[in-house]
């Protein structure tokens, strides 16, 4: 794929990517400064878990472009997890692609290389977009309506971010914007989630579950948060490092085993295969690592 024309629905077509992406909990170290999770993860009270539910996820397209030839017929079916309103003009190279959601809340952001009054022509000319006459930290910020949700949307150059949370579009995508722009996240927060980001590595593809949206069982047991993900560790040789972290409760005496008995009897996470996974605890968060041909360890 040509990394220099990228239209957004080739581009997207990442998506889900993030599904398997895992190894969740963290695209991105403490700092934040690496890669797109930590760069873009909104300051929220409480952790996710204690709520009806939350996912998270993000990706970096460039690097999977680069792992294209290992992961094959794969990458087109990645099809796009994210599906927010942005336009189907060309831009440059993919940067980085975030989700962050619940049963109420969907906030996306997007980075690439693109000029903001193109952006803004795009989505007046595609999407009727509508001014709200307003501007927040260099983003100009526009209405959109969809089939099932409206969206205000915030264009800067090479960024947009994006909210559904009905009436608190304006604080959530405020929220958004302070996150990438002046480092308000999450990462010091204390739960699941902070565990995660603690034990997790930066992998190029990583999707977080917490609280109700968590759909994997460990025996009898729902961890309170679950995290995927996988980076092409060698194209050459076609294989992939797969990582999931586990946060289970207080209740069970025994993580580390009860994770291993879950692998043993079930390989499968998400759409990651495990044949003979390292079991290891890190800040509270049982993780599972194995590297493997894209062949075995990607079952999609």
């Amino acid at each position: 794929m040509d990394r220099t024309t990228l239209t957004r629905r080739d581009a997207l077509r990442v998506g889900s990517a993030a599904a398997v992406v895992g190894l969740a909990g963290c695209s991105g170290v403490l700092g934040g400064s690496a890669t797109v999770y930590g760069r873009w993860t909104p300051e929220r009270e409480g952790s996710g878990a204690d709520q009806s539910g939350e996912s998270i996820r993000a990706m970096e397209p460039a690097a999977l472009a680069e792992g294209r030839f290992a992961l094959g017929d794969r990458y087109d079916l990645m099809a796009a997890f994210l599906e927010p309103p942005v336009p189907t003009m060309e831009f440059g190279e993919l940067d980085a692609v975030y989700y962050n959601g619940g049963w109420t809340t969907s906030l996306y952001g997007v980075e690439a290389e693109f000029d903001q009054s193109a952006m803004v022509d795009a989505y007046r000319q595609e999407l009727d977009a509508e001014t709200v006459n307003s501007t927040y930290s260099g983003y100009e910020l526009y209405r959109v309506d969809a089939t099932l949700s409206s969206y205000l949307v915030g264009v800067a150059d090479g960024r947009i971010a994006i909210a559904a949370n009905g009436d608190r579009d304006r604080a959530a995508i405020e929220s958004l914007i302070d996150a990438r722009e002046d480092g308000a996240r999450r990462t010091s927060s204390d739960g699941p989630l902070a565990s995660l980001q603690s034990a997790v590595g930066q992998e190029s593809y990583t999707q977080i579950s917490m609280g109700d949206d968590v759909g994997i069982q460990v025996g009898e047991t729902t961890p309170t948060a679950v995290a995927m993900g996988f980076s092409v560790s060698d194209a050459e040789e076609e294989l992939v490092s797969l990582t999931s972290g586990f946060v289970l409760p207080e209740t069970v005496s025994d993580p580390e085993a009860a994770v291993e008995a879950r692998l043993s009897a079930d390989a499968s996470v998400g759409v990651l295969s495990y044949a003979d996974p390292e079991i290891s605890t890190n800040a509270g968060v049982v993780v599972a690592t194995e590297e493997r041909p894209v062949e075995d360890g990607l079952s999609f």
